[in-house]
């Protein structure tokens, strides 16, 4: 028999398209639900949220999280996941697969919440426009055993470097590891787009041999390199901004790949693997430094470079 029953006051606005349970989020050692409304007009049109609701009656929500702005869609996808902060309760996962990056139109984004308060813990965003990032979300359970539970978060319609359009991926994220986050300014190239950095894997030393820079919205057949460093700065560099300090590695001399008809659908892509890592020596516990170059042959020289933004990201064990 229905133990309870939670229902919409707005119509059209799609409660219960996602539901999660099975973890206690408030510490009275019943398990809790999440409920997401991923057309509810909280912060914008559709914007959406995602309810908690205490396991132990009357039931009363423990709290709501909307999404950031009209559009989104948070809450299209939610689960529960074994304890991320260490404080001994369950935490949230949710997704908001519609979310835009500036100018880039719903690469998505996957937020991971505390359990008993719900502040936001991390983000992982899309890579470029259309991968709906946050489409899916899971508990990924305990990949690399240290007591923390990690996350699952997927994005269907993400083009695959080197696959095609709408191949999708899945990345999964250890909860208790610092993410790895974007900094500093992209150049924007002769075509008129802002290209960018970001990552898919674990910079792990040990539970992942795929950790893979990748280089989007760049001009496509373009030699370019990827730069790395043990330190950032903002240094005006040939019309744009160099966001590594000296000393400065470089990575072989690749082509962007073309992943669509657009002028500006190139990608990079490095995967700074293990093997890589111990050639050059590279100590677990540093914060690496990731940046893009390569050449744009539509700025008069010496400015005919391309520079994407960065990324930092700490080695782990």
């Amino acid at each position: 028999a229905p133990l309870y029953t939670h229902t919409a006051t707005v119509p059209l606005r799609q409660l219960g398209h996602s539901v999660a349970g099975g973890e206690d989020l408030n510490g009275d050692l019943v398990p809790d639900i999440a409920i997401g409304t991923p057309l509810a007009f909280i912060t914008g049109s559709e914007s959406g949220k995602v309810d908690v609701i205490s396991g132990a009656a009357p039931h009363a929500r423990l709290y709501q999280i909307a999404g950031e702005q009209g559009g989104d869609h948070f809450g299209h996808a939610v689960d529960l996941v074994p304890d991320l902060t260490g404080d001994g309760n369950g935490d949230l996962v949710a997704g908001a697969p519609d979310a835009d990056s500036g100018a880039s139109a719903d690469t998505g984004l996957g937020y991971v919440f505390s359990g008993m308060d719900g502040s936001e813990l991390f983000r992982v965003g899309g890579y470029q426009a259309g991968d709906r990032m946050g489409a899916a979300v899971s508990s990924g359970g305990y990949f690399n055993a240290d007591s923390s539970g990690d996350v699952l978060f997927g994005a269907p319609t993400a083009d695959g470097v080197g696959v095609g359009i709408d191949s999708g991926w899945v990345r999964s994220v250890l909860g208790a590891a610092p993410s790895p986050t974007v900094y500093c300014t992209s150049k924007v190239n002769s075509a008129g787009c802002t290209p960018g950095i970001t990552f898919a894997g674990c910079s792990s030393q040990s539970v992942s041999d795929y950790f893979q820079l990748v280089g989007y919205n760049v001009l496509p057949g373009k030699a370019g390199i990827l730069i790395w460093s043990y330190d950032q700065q903002a240094l005006p560099f040939y019309g744009g901004m160099l966001c590594l300090r000296a000393p400065i590695k470089r990575t072989p001399v690749q082509t962007s790949t073309a992943v669509g008809a657009g002028v500006c659908d190139g990608q990079y892509a490095f995967n700074f693997d293990h093997a890589y890592q111990q050639s050059h020596n590279v100590p677990v516990g540093s914060v690496v430094h990731f940046q893009y170059w390569s050449r744009d042959a539509g700025f008069a020289a010496p400015n005919s470079i391309g520079l994407t933004n960065a990324l930092a990201a700490t080695i782990l064990p």
